[in-house]
């Protein structure tokens, strides 16, 4: 099989690492930046915790994963997006809408970012660890 070459690569807090690899985590939510807003069903991405992250171009994360996208849909709020697909699938262990959205907006920049892009969710797949 030749190498998957992933389009982008993303990094996201080791726990949600943990839950996407084993699939209790099913979509990952960004803000709907130009590079998340591209991907398109069937492309792969690669995934590694932030705690590794080098900004450095070229350097590898030790811990990346790759992963196959399956969707990418784009909303106006979290809320809506959490509603659209469950919040289970983006923070798995949370049942509480409003908790979920509060967890977003904490990230700095996305209260601000919600209202100026909108937000994706961008369902995946492990292909390999």
């Amino acid at each position: 099989m030749p190498p998957l070459e992933p389009t982008l690569t993303l990094t996201v807090q080791p726990i949600y690492l943990a839950l996407l690899r084993s699939g209790e985590k099913t979509h990952e939510g960004r803000l709907a930046r130009p590079k998340y807003l591209s991907l398109q069903p069937g492309n792969y991405i690669k995934i590694a915790s932030a705690g590794t992250q080098n900004t450095k171009l070229g350097e590898e994360h030790d811990d990346a994963s790759i992963f196959q996208v399956h969707s990418v849909m784009q909303y106006e709020t979290f809320r809506e997006m959490l509603s659209g697909h469950g919040v289970q699938a983006f923070l798995p262990g949370l049942k509480d809408l409003d908790e979920g959205v509060e967890v977003y907006r904490a990230f700095p920049g996305y209260t601000e970012g919600e209202d100026e892009l909108g937000v994706v969710a961008i369902e995946v797949t492990l292909v390999t660890k």
